[in-house]
């Protein structure tokens, strides 16, 4: 029973090889979004939405160019497809975490740079990318085991790290705008010339 197993596997896998083969064709011969999305959708035979979006990642990345130049060039297509869908973001995240570690092996070594790009991109939320990084089991469902994703995760820890650093700015930067406002109320009068480009912006939008 368990060579059977073992063989209905690898005919999944073989099958789905060959999906992915025949949507990367398609996705190049047409060179339109909504064609390949569509095909994507109701040509392939695909149920779950984020094996979809696995799919599409292997199928449009060139796995011998850097993943965040491709995520830049090809975000019509993931930005489409995924949109704001909760569901489908979580799965982009777990499909690069197999891709960096499976097909395009450099993008591993720098993974950081890879959910810079999805969040630079507004490709995925920033709430569902700490959630992935707490979850080391987060992409089991797609074959990467608790070892590889540690592995992920470390090479992910300096952008999370950006986050909260980032976080913590805007927290300072709140609590300085509350006290310049304090300020300002009784002199009014008072503005500095070296206020953050922030700060600036704030007040060119109040028109101050």
């Amino acid at each position: 029973e368990e060579e059977e197993e073992e063989e209905d596997s690898e005919s999944e896998s073989e099958e789905e090889d060959e999906r992915i083969t025949k949507l990367r064709a398609y996705a190049a011969k047409v060179n339109d979004v909504d064609q390949t999305l569509e095909f994507l959708n109701n040509k392939l035979g695909v149920g779950s939405d984020e094996l979809k979006v696995y799919f599409l990642i292997e199928a449009i990345l060139d796995d011998e160019k850097p993943v965040p130049v491709q995520l830049k060039k090809k975000k019509a297509f993931i930005s489409k497809f995924v949109s704001d869908d909760e569901k489908k973001q979580r799965g982009l995240l777990n499909a690069l975490e197999l891709y960096a570690t499976d097909t395009n092996t450099d993008a591993y070594k720098i993974f950081a740079a890879v959910l810079n790009a999805l969040y630079e991109l507004d490709l995925c939320e920033e709430k569902y990318i700490r959630e992935w990084f707490e979850e080391l089991r987060s992409a089991k469902k797609f074959g990467v085991d608790e070892k590889t994703a540690k592995a992920v995760r470390k090479q992910a820890t300096s952008f999370i790290e950006f986050l909260d650093e980032e976080s913590d700015d805007d927290d300072d930067d709140d609590s300085r705008e509350k006290k310049r406002r304090r300020q300002k109320s009784r002199h009014r009068e008072s503005t500095s010339p070296y206020k953050s480009t922030r700060a600036r912006d704030d007040d060119d939008a109040r028109g101050i």
